[in-house]
């Protein structure tokens, strides 16, 4: 947009200096033109006068003083009348130079024309190749994003796994123990296979909500916030524990049709996860030993509002307005590259059209997220 914007505003001043310029010349030559007629017609004039005097001069022949008195009028009106045609004369070569300079600037115009012409077709490709460079950059960004978010969240499923994996583990022992003293009842091999179903179906569905959460949407479609961010924190579920991080999920009020917004659930959940793991670095980072993520849903008419809300004390004034651009970090090298909360913005404000900000609290940094339900 930035290109294109800058080319409009080159052009636009030259091309109207042209067009006053051209509507000049021709507001002077139709002027021109109105006087040589008007000189003709005052020429014509007096060519009829000098008729009729010559037509009195021949009547008053007899009288000398007369006639010679006429002939110094005729001489008179001939010079004035072979002044007329000179000035009409000068009109008319003026007028031709005026069209034959028009005619020249006109062509000139029109190369002038045709070589902004080829210049705009020429910007509107490299706009068009900027956009899609640009976008190919932000898919590349939003990928390696969700690889960071995929790194972390497999330590997450091997936390989740663990405690089913180790109860199946047991069962299986229990099992052996129960056939070698003869205690394999059908009531008790029913209950150990209800059992081990119970955990084998846990680990499908935390794989299940792993497979979900970075399968890309191909079509914005409405969704429910809450469940989106509680479906985050179950997969989040055992990372907060190793951390001692309490994660209140608002009990809200609001309908069903009230947490409705339209766009990409997953990009969504992805963000959410965004927000949450610079919160835990936060807290971390600044040893906050009581560590508090505040999660809440507003809604007003035509949008749906979510807060992420930690108790770390807030950003920086200085450093505020920076944290949405591109690999800005306050982290060590090996331990941030910048590109979560970009990605979070451009997934919001670019992809879902809603918009992003954060502010500082009374206890710390707070994120308002606005989604709009429907575009």
């Amino acid at each position: 947009m930035g290109i294109e914007e800058e080319k409009n505003r080159e052009n636009a001043p030259w091309q109207k200096r042209f067009e006053r310029e051209r509507m000049g010349r021709k507001e002077a030559e139709n002027l021109l033109e109105e006087k040589a007629l008007e000189l003709f017609e005052a020429n014509q004039e007096l060519k009829e006068q000098n008729h009729k005097l010559e037509s009195k001069l021949e009547q008053l022949e007899q009288n000398s003083p007369w006639q010679r008195r006429f002939d110094r009028e005729r001489r008179a009106r001939k010079e004035a009348e072979n002044l007329l045609e000179a000035k009409a004369l000068e009109l008319f070569e003026a007028n031709q130079k005026l069209k034959d300079f028009n005619n020249s600037l006109e062509e000139k115009i029109e190369e002038r024309t045709k070589e902004l012409e080829s210049l705009n077709e020429e910007l509107e490709h490299r706009v068009e190749d900027e956009i899609q460079k640009r976008h190919e950059q932000e898919q590349f960004l939003i990928q390696q994003s969700k690889m960071i978010a995929m790194g972390e969240m497999v330590g997450s499923i091997a936390h989740q796994w663990r405690q089913p994996l180790n109860v199946v583990s047991l069962l299986v022992s229990d099992i052996i123990e129960a056939y070698e003293y003869g205690d394999l009842s059908d009531e008790y091999m029913e209950g150990v296979r209800n059992d081990i179903m119970a955990n084998v179906k846990f680990m499908s569905e935390t794989i299940d909500d792993f497979r979900n959460f970075f399968r890309t949407s191909k079509q914005p479609e409405q969704f429910n916030v809450r469940e989106m961010v509680s479906e985050v924190l179950r997969l989040y579920f055992h990372q907060s524990k190793n951390y001692n991080l309490h994660i209140h999920l608002e009990e809200t009020p609001l309908s069903e049709d009230d947490l409705l917004a339209m766009g990409f659930k997953n990009e969504f959940k992805q963000v959410i996860l965004n927000l949450i793991n610079n919160a835990k670095d936060i807290l971390i980072e600044r040893g906050i030993e009581d560590k508090h993520i505040n999660i809440n849903f507003l809604s007003t008419e035509d949008r749906v509002i979510i807060t992420v809300e930690d108790n770390g004390g807030g950003v920086p004034d200085h450093i505020i307005d920076k944290i949405f651009q591109p690999y800005f970090t306050t982290k060590h090298e090996n331990q941030g590259t910048g590109i979560g909360l970009y990605m979070s913005k451009t997934i919001i404000e670019t992809n879902m059209k809603g918009n992003i900000r954060v502010e500082n609290s009374d206890i710390g940094a707070k994120f308002t997220i606005e989604l709009k339900r429907e575009f």
